[in-house]
């Protein structure tokens, strides 16, 4: 039998930043998810993956990241991997705002003025109406 101590380790490869967002992203991390969604977008240690992509952008616009929240925004807004929806783009942008986003202003704005004045009301309403729920 061979002491523990002079047992050579085994080589353990290294973990990749994909491995470790993609972890992070596993155990519900918001900003971890819209970064593996930004991996997946762009193919950076892993294969490219619009749809991959949008799902992580989603789930992270989901559990109130900003800036995924401003990315499914555009989505919606430029019709981009889904039918183009101006008034879910506006509400996403709306909440990437409200979540501290100000760089995703212009283009609210722009979509906000693409909107009826119905739309606007429906929209901003539903907005408030789901923050109102996540406050004490």
């Amino acid at each position: 039998m061979v002491p523990p101590a002079l047992v050579a380790p085994q080589s353990v490869a290294p973990i990749t930043e994909f491995e470790t967002i993609q972890g992070l992203a596993l155990r519900g991390d918001p900003h971890a998810m819209a970064k593996l969604g930004a991996l997946y977008f762009n193919g950076e240690g892993v294969q490219e993956s619009k749809p991959m992509a949008m799902v992580w952008f989603h789930r992270a616009a989901i559990a109130g990241e900003p800036y995924a929240m401003a990315v499914v925004g555009l989505i919606y807004a430029e019709g981009t991997f889904v039918p183009q929806n101006l008034p879910r783009a506006y509400e996403w942008l709306l909440k990437s705002v409200l979540g501290g986003d100000m760089q995703i202003i212009p283009t609210l704005w722009k979509v906000r003025n693409s909107l009826s004045p119905e739309e606007l009301h429906d929209c901003t309403i539903r907005v408030l109406t789901e923050l109102s729920k996540q406050l004490p």
